[in-house]
């Protein structure tokens, strides 16, 4: 194949990490040749994004995934798009997208660390319901291949990376200036960050209590927080209380959501991730990309892109005290960050382009189409039924 027309699903209605990474894909696939659209809920924080990014997206209820009427309207949108590619990122969109692989090939990209629950359904699907594995995360590929769930042959890696525009180095003192200003940072605070939804898994609250204690070793260390809550606000006033508690007024700054990562990234002095439950976090490569230092939770597949003391470095989850020694080694000995930052930046430059990832994703494509089966669902899905499909939300 040469121009390819791909369809990406998501049933989730909360932007997140994931939304991102297919949005990134969805541009890049429409500036290079192919036609590539985003199937989601219509009421979503997804699709609000997916549009304003410039993301062909298509309303779609995917709550009902086994539901004839889901089924046979996502058959006719995949007719009407006459694509030859489904790429599903969350469960029930795959689901619904197993009963297309006679019009389509059927991609199960799976981004979470989350053991797959045993059933004898879940085992089938996974064995034989879509085309092709994709996972983000060396980790996730290690679980499904030890529990029988993938072949070998049909699964690849394909981790996070960095769009272009983190590695504009020319907009870089700009950004930097601009935003530490917009901030109220000045350029000789050290400034820590984070980026992330406000959850607990996350683990910001472990960033605070890291930064409290070197309140009057670093008199100088600044925290911005930048994410918002997703649905239940609940978390985000708790860590807003917690940082007061602990004397942090005036010291750390939440953002709330921001689209402009990019520059975000440039005015921070050490990027930290303090999950404790994590794939591969996508603000990694973009610290990367950006030449920004980044200590890290040693958990998930995080491992594989932080090396430690080489291209940042790893920490114990849930662990204030050691995130706390790295951010004071930042703080007193600048020459090691530096040293630190222009490894991970060579690294990013070599191998966390989005160019790389797309290409990735791009050769699992033609590979799956290559190898192409006949769905051995169509026949579950009865001419009769059609009467009942629910129409395509547009």
């Amino acid at each position: 194949m040469n121009a390819m027309k791909v369809l990406h699903t998501i049933a989730a209605r909360d932007w997140g990490g994931i939304a991102c990474r297919v949005v990134d894909q969805a541009l890049w696939t429409n500036r290079n040749g192919h036609e590539c659209w985003l199937a989601c809920p219509s009421d979503s924080a997804v699709a609000a994004g997916a549009r304003r990014a410039g993301v062909p997206t298509i309303g779609f209820d995917f709550d009902r995934p086994f539901a004839p009427s889901t089924i046979l309207a996502l058959r006719h949108l995949v007719r009407r798009l006459d694509c030859q590619v489904i790429e599903t990122h969350t469960g029930r969109c795959a689901n619904a997208a197993m009963f297309c692989r006679d019009r389509a090939v059927v991609i199960r990209t799976r981004h979470t660390t989350q053991t797959v629950k045993p059933s004898l359904t879940r085992y089938l699907r996974w064995r034989m319901a879509w085309d092709w594995t994709i996972v983000t995360a060396d980790v996730i590929a290690q679980d499904l291949l030890a529990a029988g769930l993938v072949p070998h042959s049909r699964l690849d890696v394909i981790g996070e990376w960095a769009a272009e525009r983190f590695f504009d180095r020319s907009s870089w003192p700009v950004w930097r200036a601009e935003t530490r200003q917009s901030l109220g940072v000045a350029e000789d605070d050290i400034l820590v960050g984070s980026v992330g939804m406000l959850r607990p898994e996350k683990g910001f609250d472990h960033l605070l209590r890291a930064v409290a204690t070197l309140s009057t070793r670093c008199p100088r260390l600044k925290t911005v927080i930048v994410g918002s809550a997703a649905g239940d606000a609940g978390w985000e006033h708790h860590l807003r209380s917690l940082a007061s508690e602990l004397g942090l007024d005036g010291r750390v700054i939440f953002t709330g959501y921001r689209s402009d990562v990019a520059p975000l990234l440039q005015a921070l002095d050490l990027v930290a991730v303090p999950s404790t439950f994590e794939a591969q976090s996508r603000v990694i490569p973009e610290a990367f990309a950006s030449a920004r230092p980044v200590v890290a939770s040693d958990v998930g597949g995080i491992g594989e892109l932080v090396l430690d003391g080489v291209t940042g470095w790893l920490v114990p989850p849930a662990s204030p005290e050691s995130l706390s020694r790295v951010i004071a080694s930042v703080y007193e000995d600048p020459g090691q960050a530096l040293a630190i930052r222009t490894v991970a930046g060579r690294f990013a430059t070599e191998r966390l382009t989005i160019d790389a990832g797309m290409h990735a994703h791009m050769a699992v494509y033609e590979a799956a189409w290559a190898c192409r089966r006949t769905s051995p669902f169509r026949h579950l899905v009865l001419s009769d039924l059609r009467s009942r499909a629910a129409p395509v939300n547009r």
